[in-house]
């Protein structure tokens, strides 16, 4: 019989088998997640017509002569590539987006804790067989995430399978989930009491700042493990236990704890915490500067020359310079040479002032301590020219000095002011030594005929001179200060308490108007004061728990360090010892074990979705999305509005509350050789001894090997396409109908060469 028969009836059923395959890809082209196959074929057995000839001398080698069989089926390949990512908008659709496959489970429902067991540690992440036999458990796997939900809320596959996967805790996921409640302690009268989970454990609550006007606020101290409260705690009901528990639980929640903390009871106030406002401080002040005869004069600061005033007393040439304080009518008298340009400085009139001042003192100690300081140069007031032909012009009037005859008199003489204090009688003298006529008298309230006769009746004018004076002075200023006003003395404020401290003040109104008051209060606080200058506030910190953690001394030069930095220079002294504050600190938080987001009996308990979570990746579980969630805490249910699926593989839902609730993580599984999964229908496929063990991917913050990054991430609301590429299929297809086209043929031409071999016998 002819080969070639063999070989065209091989390559038809080859051929065959490879459009069957092609069919079935092209079927698929719309299956979800669906992995398209491929045909390999092999040459079949080949016969010997000759052997191989071995060379010779004479002669080469030859090939062997070798005729072939047929072909025969190597193989049909799946094709595991990814197929193309495509949006849904269903919430219950997920791809993966990358390596791995989602886990289903055919069986009873399991929720319970070391039912289905996964090593997930290093090198593992391997299932254990003998569990999943006990919990009647068969495991295949898909990456068609088309999802549903059963009237239990069950997560299925679109064939009914369940979805496994992980439960979820906001705790430590080593620790059994029991979801105890730990004791409730006492602090500051408060009663604390804690929902399930172990995240506190080992937390103390302790008051800290507690001053009069604080806040109530909360803070979390995780290296130290405190919750620390801060309220007013100054007097009864500043402080309530409503507002609290809302500070202390929105602390929590922004440090990622999820574990809640309900307060009751009433606060237990701390008076003395607060003192009265400081008052009475005077800082000593200047008064302001005066003029009197040209000079200008200041003066320290203090009160001691309030109500006096700088008058000029006699100012003829001459005259010694001194001064003269009277405290009757708190006058300072300054007697100087005016007439005489240059005649005085002003540092000698300062000098006899100081000096005048010293000795009033012994008989007017309000005077103690005042200092004047001159500057400037004096008025020159002069003299008149010398009387010529008997007459001379002084100071805007005409001076006639005649006898009875109307002869001149007095020519060579001149004629000047001596004392014109207010107040000095007029007067006049007559020096006939030195030719001088001298006019005392209140200088600006006198008139033409003051002067004549004052001059008319002075001792030693000569018998039967007619004085006359007419026409009118010309006023002399600045021969008075006003009056030296707007000096203060330095005065200390009252004393204060607060703390149990007495404070006692420099002088000075620096801190008038402040407060001293206490603010944070916690064991083991160091020393520091705070300066609020804007508040006007002195805020003490410190250990006003340990009996006499904060001494006097201590205290003093921490307050005036304090004021320096704030440029107060007034000065401040603590005396006394502290304020101690009994049950400020709680006993610590003990007895909390972990809260799981799947309980035994199937429920859904609510782990926080926007804190940190940790998979129980140990125990494969059927997952479910309720129609509610139990809040443990409080021990209500909570409505589920909405869910989603994380790309991480984590079930949320939001819940009627606004809360995100975490119900369980999905689990992915991997294997070596994906194309040796056995193919069972249904979008599904069993491991076989070909694809090796499943590897199952680690929960999220599991405490075994993290393998996550070895596997995809899990698009929401999208489907894995089928990877059947049509243009490829259809070529495909032509080339097997024409082969197989060609083998038929091939058996036709060996029947007709047969027909011919037999009619040669004929």
């Amino acid at each position: 019989m002819l080969k070639s028969l063999n070989s065209g009836v091989s390559g038809l059923g080859a051929n065959q088998t490879k459009l069957d395959v092609i069919g079935n890809n092209i079927a698929n082209v719309g299956t979800t997640a669906f992995k398209g196959s491929r045909v390999r074929f092999q040459d079949e057995l080949n016969q010997t017509i000759q052997d191989a000839g071995v060379p010779t001398t004479n002669q080469g080698g030859s090939n062997a002569a070798q005729v072939g069989l047929g072909v025969k089926l190597a193989g049909i390949d799946t094709m595991m590539n990814q197929g193309a990512i495509q949006t849904t908008g269903r919430n219950l659709d997920a791809a993966i987006d990358g390596e791995g496959y989602f886990v289903l489970g055919s069986g009873p429902a399991v929720f319970t804790d070391n039912t289905i067991n996964v090593n997930q540690s290093t090198g593992q992440h391997s299932v254990d067989q003998n569990s999943l036999s006990q919990a009647g458990m068969n495991l295949m796997y898909t990456r068609d995430g088309s999802f549903t939900l059963d009237d239990q809320g069950n997560l299925l596959s679109s064939n009914g399978l369940r979805i496994m996967g992980y439960s979820l805790t906001n705790d430590n996921s080593t620790t059994p989930p029991t979801a105890a409640a730990p004791n409730s302690v006492i602090a500051g009268g408060f009663s604390f009491q804690f929902g399930p989970g172990e995240a506190l454990n080992g937390y103390t609550v302790v008051l800290g700042k507690i001053g009069e006007g604080t806040l109530t606020s909360a803070s979390v101290d995780t290296t130290n493990r405190k919750i620390i409260l801060n309220g007013d705690f100054s007097d009864a009901g500043k402080i309530s236990s409503a507002s609290a528990e809302k500070a202390i639980n929105d602390v929590l929640s922004a440090n990622g704890i999820a574990q809640t903390v309900s307060v009751g009871g009433t606060a237990i106030p701390v008076y003395g915490t607060s003192s009265n406002i400081v008052a009475g401080g005077v800082t000593a002040v200047a008064p302001s500067n005066v003029t009197a005869g040209g000079f200008n004069f200041s003066f320290n600061q203090g009160s001691q020359l309030n109500g006096y005033t700088v008058k000029l007393g006699n100012i003829a040439a001459g005259t010694v310079t001194s001064a003269t304080i009277n405290n009757t009518n708190n006058v300072i008298t300054l007697n100087a040479d005016l007439t005489t340009l240059g005649a005085v400085r002003a540092l000698d009139i300062q000098t006899e002032l100081q000096n005048t001042i010293q000795t009033a003192q012994a008989t007017t100690p309000s005077l103690a301590g005042a200092s004047i300081t001159v500057s400037g140069s004096p008025i020159n007031i002069g003299a008149s020219e010398a009387i010529s032909g008997g007459e001379v012009s002084y100071r805007g009037m005409d001076f006639s000095f005649v006898d009875s005859n109307g002869t001149p008199q007095l020519d060579g003489y001149t004629i000047q002011l001596g004392t014109i204090t207010a107040g000095t009688p007029t007067s006049a003298t007559i020096d006939t030594t030195n030719e001088i006529i001298t006019v005392n008298g209140d200088i600006n309230s006198m008139t033409a005929f003051d002067y004549q006769r004052a001059i008319q009746n002075a001792t030693g004018l000569s018998s039967g001179v007619i004085v006359n004076v007419s026409g009118t002075q010309t006023p002399l200023s600045n021969i008075a200060s006003g009056l030296i006003d707007g000096g203060k003395a330095s005065v200390n404020p009252g004393t204060v308490t607060s703390s149990n401290f007495s404070f006692a003040f420099g002088p000075g109104e620096a801190l008038n108007g402040y407060k001293i008051k206490i603010g944070t209060i916690s064991q083991g606080t160091q020393l520091s004061t705070d300066v609020d200058t804007a508040n006007k506030t002195i805020t003490i910190n410190g250990d006003f728990v340990t009996p006499n953690a904060i001494g006097q001394d201590q205290l003093t030069a921490v307050l005036n360090n304090s004021l320096s930095k704030k440029g107060i220079n007034q000065t401040i002294t603590a005396t006394g010892t502290p304020l101690t504050i009994p049950g400020s600190t709680s006993n610590p938080v003990t007895g909390g074990t972990p809260l799981q987001s799947m309980g035994a009996d199937g429920v859904i308990a609510f782990v926080d979705g926007d804190k940190n979570l940790y998979a129980y990746d140990g125990n494969l579980k059927s997952l479910r999305i309720p129609d509610t969630v139990h809040d443990d805490a409080t021990g209500t249910d909570l409505k589920v509005k909405t869910f989603s699926i994380g790309s991480d593989g984590v079930i949320t839902a939001t819940l009627d509350n606004g809360k995100i609730a975490a119900l369980g993580q999905i689990a992915m599984a991997q294997f070596k050789n994906p194309a040796g999964l056995t193919k069972d229908g249904n979008n599904s496929y069993s491991d076989s001894i070909t694809s090796g063990a499943p590897s199952f991917r680690s929960g999220v913050g599991t405490k075994g090997e993290d393998n996550s990054a070895l596997y995809g991430n899990v698009k929401s609301s999208s489907l894995e396409a089928s990877n059947v590429d049509l243009a490829q299929q259809f070529t495909d297809m032509i080339v097997a109908s024409r082969a197989f086209q060609a083998n038929g043929k091939t058996i036709t031409t060996g029947d007709q060469v047969l027909q011919d071999i037999i009619n040669l016998v004929r």
